[in-house]
């Protein structure tokens, strides 16, 4: 992983002199890197204690949750640790912490102490894509207790308890599907699985925006201006640009002037622009007959050049 990975910290380090860019690294006071941060901003729930408990009892209360995060939230911001590690392995961390203590060293300093130092460090604990490795020990943490307590009631009803969170959990995360504030049904789901490769596309399941894309020929040259904020999270969604197939070249448009931008176009033989409503460039090729226009929504806007498959809309 540190072979495969240490490109992109070089990478940083040569062109923002911080190998942890856009973060930023301060010691005693003094910053060693110097950067923007990342604060994602989606979220009102912080990074604080509170933010834990609040993300961890998520699981809780979706079934009381009647908005689309009852079924799944995108990226799981909050949550989906399940119900099994929330109920019971959560719970018996403690005395598996403290057995392990007591009885076997090597576990403790060898599984335990690097996960938890894992959590202490790492900035984003209310995010499961980031903390999805707490279920190890916690899993761990019940299997233990399960094989060596010497009570027939309390291990029948730990695994009784077990079954019956699994169920609710599988419930909650095959019943429904969600992705873009659209929510699909599993039936829903079989019956686009069954149908031709057109209709289940990203444009037309979730993103309308990039809906344009997948009339387009094969190959075709797209410039997108990205005016991505770290402290915003904030971008026009572009996820599709590549195509079914990822056969498109994507391009970043840079913040030029309006003939500098035309020029850059003609230099790129960019054939569609993929830009943010109320931008300049936005602006430019609205008002440019050689543009015409595929897609318009009050975010973001996509343009044919006239270098363009006349037929592509």
């Amino acid at each position: 992983m540190l072979l495969l990975g240490s490109f992109w910290y070089v990478r940083d380090l040569v062109e923002f002199s911080n190998p942890v860019y856009p973060g930023s690294v301060k010691l005693l006071g003094h910053t060693l890197f110097d950067g923007p941060g990342i604060t994602l901003s989606r979220l009102p729930t912080g990074s604080g204690p509170s933010a834990i408990v609040h993300s961890w009892g998520y699981d809780l209360t979706r079934v009381s949750n009647h908005s689309s995060g009852r079924w799944d939230r995108a990226d799981e911001f909050e949550g989906g640790m399940g119900l099994v590690w929330l109920l019971i392995g959560l719970p018996l961390l403690v005395p598996f912490v403290i057995g392990a203590w007591k009885r076997n060293r090597m576990l403790f300093w060898t599984f335990l102490v690097p996960l938890g130092l894992l959590f202490a460090i790492q900035p984003y604990k209310w995010w499961t894509r980031f903390t999805i490795f707490l279920l190890a020990p916690a899993l761990v943490a019940i299997a233990a207790f399960v094989d060596r307590t010497g009570s027939r009631t309390l291990r029948i009803g730990v695994q009784s308890l077990a079954v019956a969170c699994v169920g609710v959990s599988l419930y909650f995360s095959s019943t429904h599907f969600v992705g873009w504030r659209h929510v699909y049904t599993a039936r829903q789901v079989i019956s686009y699985a069954s149908k031709p490769e057109a209709p289940r596309t990203l444009g037309r399941l979730f993103l309308p925006e990039l809906r344009w894309v997948d009339a387009i020929p094969p190959h075709a040259r797209i410039a997108v201006y990205q005016r991505f904020s770290t402290h915003t999270d904030e971008f026009p969604p572009f996820y599709g640009l590549w195509g079914r197939h990822f056969g498109h070249r994507v391009y970043a448009l840079p913040k030029l002037s309006r003939a500098a931008t035309l020029a850059w176009l003609q230099t790129h033989t960019i054939d569609y622009v993929y830009v943010r409503r109320g931008t300049p460039q936005d602006g430019w090729l609205r008002s440019d007959p050689r543009f015409r226009v595929l897609f318009s929504d009050a975010k973001v806007a996509a343009y044919a050049t006239a270098k363009a498959a006349p037929g592509a809309s």
